[in-house]
């Protein structure tokens, strides 16, 4: 006879608690869990442990209970763990820079004044200084020991110079900017090769492919569950779901002032191969799910099991998944069921389970290295979340998508941080030659497309060398090729020659006539299919190489000029 059984109706939850009832020392962090603050580590989201015993150590004992208290008032006031991170993070630097390796006895004002600009030397900003003043604002607010007013208007008189946003997107940095149209197509090429060879899987794929399409931070798949691929899904999640069934994903937001964890989620349209996929990934996770729920000696109750099913993350930390499991059959072994059950109800709905964002960004860099991608400079390729984001963005931007409608497809609660993709494309318009011939993402593609130009016949090569390099494009003769067209695209030539590295423009091919005819062909298939349509853009990598290619030629042609001159 089975020993599994419907479980009893369960026992009010301890973890539901409410605020007014807990001791001075316990705080609700803004991720729904209860905070000791006796603590030597304080555990605000579930995952992460902020070292706070190491804090107190850096004051005196004058100064250690405004500290407490203070740090106690930012758990309460809802901050998240990143912002409390950057706090001690900053304190850290502070007293290693200014006290090391005494103690901080005192705030003062002379040495904040000292410390800005020891910051402004190392760094060019004040980005620590910034975060300690407004801890210092509170803790004066409090009106705890240890602060004088004095100091706390000497620090809001400063004007504090943050760390400058977006750098890495206008720098086009090889190592931390965005991708060129080249080396995103190569990792997506890539990553289908070794999914169909089966080196990949599907959890990996999935998560590639999601940053790749989505551009959403590492935090943001992190907080994927189940539940947001649904393909019942009514309309635009963030608006009440309402509409028709689409395939929308329900992507949870992050850098919302105040929002707690998966406190709004906004919707990212999917096509049926990448909606496809991430189903999959789901299936692949709920069946595991599934598994690890059958060790347990009951049988859940359904609408217990699909609430676990829909709440357990797209991409779990099974560790912490086991533990819960484990802890749970402990429980009802000691026959509290209610307890049991209810406690992984509860931690199914907070962020214990999900794998912090860290661990996202190293998944993507091994699953990049497993299929060999390199660079455009020949090394391998740097992955991270962020590159994807600054990627999509920077590619929006070129579209010529107005900053509100880019704001909201990058998931910008404001419209200053999309601004950075704009400025980073400033010649952006409706034209799509317009928005590339002058485009600054031109450096990173011109690192990639170096082609020797040609000027005239080498008198050397014989004429069946010439007719097997030489390419023409309605009759004229456009390029020379390295390999002599042994590459096998046959009716790709003379565009696929563009994007390949064996090619070598004539100085007076007619390019532009070739890119004339590309920036035709993108604006039909854009009236007909719409500017975004992977059809009207297919083409967009080769329009690129193009450009560069005549502006190589013109680059050829002025030095001569001038050196004409000069005689």
């Amino acid at each position: 006879m089975s020993t599994r059984r419907k479980r009893a109706a369960p026992e009010p939850s301890q973890l539901g608690e409410q605020a007014d009832d807990l001791a001075p020392e316990y705080v609700w962090s803004k991720y729904g869990l209860r905070v000791d603050t006796r603590q030597a580590k304080w555990r605000l989201d579930g995952r992460r442990s902020i070292n706070i015993e190491g804090l107190r150590a850096l004051v005196s004992v004058e100064l250690l209970e405004g500290l407490n208290a203070t740090l106690r008032a930012c758990v309460a006031n809802q901050m998240s763990h990143a912002t409390v991170d950057k706090l001690q993070r900053s304190l850290r630097h502070y007293h290693r820079t200014m006290h090391a390796p005494s103690q901080i006895e005192r705030w003062t004002s002379v040495e904040f004044k000292r410390y800005r600009r020891k910051l402004t030397d190392e760094f060019s900003h004040e980005e620590y200084l910034i975060s300690i003043r407004a801890f210092l604002k509170l803790w004066a607010a409090l009106r705890q020991p240890g602060i004088q007013r004095k100091v706390t208007d000497s620090l809001a008189e400063m004007r504090l110079k943050a760390s400058k946003s977006g750098r890495a997107v206008t720098s086009l940095d090889p190592e931390v900017g965005p991708f060129t149209p080249e080396e995103l197509q190569a990792v997506t090429a890539d990553l289908y090769r070794a999914s169909a060879a089966g080196r990949t899987s599907i959890e990996d794929t999935s998560l590639l492919i999601f940053h790749v399409v989505t551009g959403r931070r590492p935090e943001q798949s992190a907080n994927l569950k189940c539940s947001d691929i649904d393909r019942r899904r009514q309309g635009e999640p963030e608006f009440g779901g309402t509409g028709h069934a689409s395939r929308i994903i329900a992507v949870p937001r992050s850098k919302g002032k105040g929002e707690g964890f998966r406190a709004s989620l906004r919707g990212v349209h999917a096509e049926d191969a990448f909606f496809a996929l991430m189903e999959a990934q789901k299936g692949c996770v709920q069946a595991q799910f599934r598994e690890l729920l059958s060790g347990l000696p009951i049988e859940l109750q359904q609408q217990d099991l699909e609430h676990l099913l829909d709440n357990i993350p797209l991409y779990p930390q099974w560790s912490s998944v086991t533990a819960s499991v484990d802890e749970a059959g402990r429980l009802i072994a000691c026959g509290q069921i209610g307890r049991a059950v209810a406690g992984l109800r509860n931690q199914a709905t907070l962020p214990v389970w999900h794998l912090r964002s860290q661990y996202i960004t190293r998944r993507l860099q091994q699953v990049v290295t497993s299929i060999g991608t390199k660079s455009r400079t020949g090394q391998p390729l740097n992955v991270t979340a962020y590159r994807f984001r600054y990627t999509k963005g920077t590619e929006l931007a070129r579209l010529g998508i107005g900053l509100d409608v880019l704001a909201w497809l990058m998931d910008h609660s404001t419209l200053q941080s999309a601004r950075v993709y704009i400025a980073n494309v400033p010649e952006h318009g409706a034209q799509i030659d317009d928005a590339l011939k002058n485009s600054s993402v031109l450096r990173g593609v011109a690192v990639a497309f170096t082609p020797s130009l040609v000027e005239c016949d080498d008198p050397a090569e014989s004429d069946d060398v010439r007719r097997a390099t030489e390419v023409r494009y309605k009759g004229k003769r456009v390029l020379k090729c390295g390999i002599q067209k042994s590459c096998g695209m046959g009716g790709g030539i003379p565009l696929a020659c563009y994007t390949c590295n064996n090619f070598r423009p004539w100085v007076d091919g007619p390019h532009e006539e070739v890119l004339a005819d590309l920036l035709r062909e993108r604006a039909a298939d854009g009236k007909v299919l719409g500017v975004t349509s992977s059809v009207t853009r297919r083409r967009d990598t080769t329009i690129v190489a193009v450009i560069v290619t005549i502006r190589r030629c013109q680059e050829w042609r002025d030095r001569h000029a001038r050196a004409g001159g000069a005689e």
